[in-house]
């Protein structure tokens, strides 16, 4: 019931499924369904339905994908971030935190909600172009996700033993977290500069 409790009107105009074949079998199921749990769920528990969860667009704040033209040389690691690249298995999505705008509550889960969203939208079979043309679904270990920062703060800290994760601190300043879906550093300007 629950694949079917969707109302795939609704779903095309919010641009995320775009890479998910929907089902040419239109179906109204959630309005029902939304409604059943509205008359039928616990009093102390307020139901809403076709909920808008962000006002913006989310945009991640840089991109970095393995190129399918260019061969990967692990004897490359460029001139800038050069502990990052290693890390990079097919897509890396960067979150910038600068001294003008430092790290901020929510600034790590906003990031792990963009990791989910782009993998969310490269399930469908053939979505990902891999090195060499090869096309598949996307897997949890072809992302990564990287949160820059001048300096690790208390709040970042804080937030991270909030999302369940473990911060591993490394000399270099590119610190792994473990506990996330994908692979997850955060680096650290001031030492790594």
């Amino acid at each position: 019931l629950a694949s079917r409790c969707e109302n795939t009107t609704s779903r095309a105009g919010r641009g995320l499924d775009a890479a998910i074949p929907m089902s040419s079998e239109r179906t109204a199921w959630h309005p029902p369904f939304t409604t059943a749990m509205r008359e039928r769920g616990p009093r102390w528990v307020k139901v809403s339905g076709e909920v808008q969860l962000t006002q913006e667009p989310m945009r991640a704040d840089d991109m970095f994908e393995l190129r399918v033209d260019v061969p990967r040389d692990p004897s490359d690691s460029g001139s800038v971030l050069r502990g990052l690249w290693p890390l990079v298995r097919v897509v890396c999505l960067l979150e910038f935190k600068s001294i003008s705008r430092p790290f901020r509550r929510g600034d790590l889960a906003r990031l792990l909600a963009y990791g989910l969203v782009w993998f969310y939208t490269h399930q469908a079979k053939g979505a990902l172009t891999l090195p060499r043309g090869r096309r598949r679904r996307a897997r949890p270990g072809d992302l990564t996700l990287a949160l820059v920062v001048p300096t690790l703060t208390r709040t970042l800290r804080r937030e991270v033993e909030q999302m369940g994760l473990t911060l591993h601190p490394s000399e270099s300043g590119y610190h792994r977290a473990t506990g996330a879906f994908c692979t997850l550093v955060v680096i650290e300007l001031s030492r790594v500069a």
